[in-house]
Order: C-alpha cells, then sequence, then structure tokens
C-alpha cells in the first residue's frame, strides 16, 4: 500500500473521530449504567497478542454549571490456540467540574472491569481475496463483568451501587489490505444491582432511586459497537462508538434525569508486541545470515 493511500485512510479515520465524538456527547450526569467499548480488536491467528488504549471526552451542563466528563479504556486480547480468543477490559468514567458547584449538584465516577472467552472464524479463509489480505471475520465470545458506580453531592454526602454483569457478543469486520478494517458488534447484556451504600444527608428521591435499581434486576440492555481502524502492522489508530438501549426508562424513577449513558465513544492505539518481536526476530535472523 503505497504513502499516498495511507494518508487518504488516515484523513478519514480523524474526520470519523471528530464527527463522532461530536454526536455522542451525553447530556446525562446522574446515571446507573454507561456501556463500556465492546471487544472489537479483531484477532485473526494463534499466537495474536493485542493491547488497547481509548479516550473520549465531553462537557455536560449541570443546572448553572458545567462538568467535564472523562472516558478512559484499556483491552487486552489473545489468542492461545488457533480460532479460540480471550479478552479483557477496563473502563473508567471520571467527572470534574469546570467550575465551582453548588451544595446541589452531583459528580459521578465510575470503573467498569470485564473478562470474555469465544471464538472467532475467518469466513472467506482460503479464497482469492483472502490471498490479497482481504478478511472477512466473525467473533463470539461469552463475558461476565463488575464495576462500581459512586455518587458525591458537594457537602451533602455520597453513595455508591455496585452492579455485576453477563453479556454475549457476536462480532464481524471486515480488513482490507492487512491494516484497515471496520466492524459493527452486537451485545445482549444483563446487568444485576446489589449493595447500594449511602453516606451523609442523601436527598431522599434518590435514595428511592437507588433502591428501585435493585428490586428491578436484573435489568437488560441491548448495545451495538462500530469501529473503524487503520494503520501498520504493529500499530494502528481506531475510533469507536457503542449505543446501548435499556429495558427499563427514566419513567421507573422518582428522578427523571435518573438514567443510564446511552452512548459512548473512544479514540485510541493498538499495539501488537507479537509483530515487534516477529518483526525484530526476522531482522535478528537476517543480520546473522550476512
Amino acid at each position: 500500500m503505497n504513502v499516498k493511500t495511507n494518508h487518504s485512510a488516515f484523513r478519514h479515520l480523524v474526520l470519523f473521530a471528530t464527527l463522532t465524538s461530536v454526536l455522542l456527547m451525553s447530556s446525562c450526569n446522574r446515571y446507573f449504567y454507561a456501556p463500556t467499548d465492546a471487544l472489537m480488536m479483531g484477532l485473526q491467528e494463534k499466537g495474536d497478542v493485542k493491547v488497547s488504549g481509548g479516550y473520549d471526552q465531553s462537557t455536560i451542563d449541570v443546572f448553572d454549571s458545567s462538568v467535564r466528563r472523562r472516558n478512559l479504556n484499556f483491552q487486552l486480547a489473545v489468542s492461545p490456540i488457533k480460532n479460540i480468543g480471550v479478552q479483557g477490559n477496563y473502563t473508567s468514567f471520571r467527572d470534574s467540574p469546570r467550575n465551582k458547584l453548588s451544595t446541589t449538584e452531583e459528580l459521578s465516577e465510575a470503573d467498569f472491569t470485564e473478562f470474555a472467552a469465544g471464538y472467532y472464524w475467518i469466513i472467506n479463509e482460503g479464497s482469492s481475496s483472502f490471498e490479497k489480505g482481504n478478511q472477512l471475520v466473525w467473533e463470539n465470545y461469552l463475558g461476565t463483568g463488575w464495576g462500581q458506580i459512586r455518587y458525591q453531592r458537594n457537602t451533602l454526602g455520597s453513595s455508591e451501587l455496585n452492579l455485576n454483569k453477563f453479556f454475549l457478543q457476536s462480532y464481524f469486520y471486515y480488513q482490507y489490505q492487512k491494516n484497515f478494517s471496520i466492524g459493527i458488534a452486537f451485545r445482549p447484556t444483563w446487568v444485576s444491582y446489589q449493595d447500594a451504600t449511602i453516606t451523609g444527608s442523601y436527598p431522599t428521591d434518590d435514595i428511592l432511586d437507588l433502591q428501585s435499581l435493585e428490586a428491578l434486576t436484573p435489568i437488560f440492555f441491548f448495545e451495538t459497537g462500530f469501529r473503524l481502524q487503520g494503520g501498520w502492522d504493529e500499530v494502528k489508530f481506531f475510533v469507536s462508538s457503542v449505543f446501548s438501549n435499556s429495558s427499563i426508562s427514566a419513567q421507573d424513577f422518582i428522578d427523571s434525569n435518573f438514567s443510564h449513558i446511552n452512548s459512548v465513544a473512544s479514540i485510541g492505539i493498538i499495539i501488537e508486541p507479537d509483530e515487534i518481536f516477529r518483526k525484530a526476530k526476522n531482522k535478528d535472523r537476517d543480520r546473522k545470515r550476512r
């Protein structure tokens, strides 16, 4: 692939990333769930090892002030044997005030961890397009996870909400000439809430809303993820987005602003250590032959 083609592809990648981040800025401050980036690393063969980091930031208006929300995620994907994949994901959400908060306003933060195992299948393996580096891949995973969401009223008190999750994920992606790909993932997710703890003078309505979550457990979410990535053998850049729909709505709570974040986006980098080691080994072998 020539340099001109690479530059054109990256320009489209950056443009798509910018538009996605703008469109997916969430206005929900007090949330009981946020979707994590789907497992879309793209395993293809035994020995694959991929590590990624993603980031996004948005500004949320909260009453007479604004909050900056940061989303940071890390993923690891490994294929220990042919057609088998194991993946892990850690995601954090952090709010910080852009100016001084009043005593009634709230900051939220959350941490989520996921592990999944499954299989991948190269649908067009053995075809002429496959020989040219174009691949159509289907991945399926069974996963579990856990997390905690914390709410901090400026001077009134705080609360914590613990959750466990179970999910299935199916991911289809098309790889063009080895280093560029686009894919879509579908993920039905079931979330259970428990052990809500409250400290300080927390508003009664907020307490009742937290208790409602435990009564409604398990809650079903259907998530759809998209990813576009491109780069080189060892390093690739990506932009991804996830949309989430819930089996419950704001009408299930006293506070109509208490809802789930229904979309997130991230821009990041994927590093493939196995490719780095393989190329270093080949260079060392070539040097010894001279």
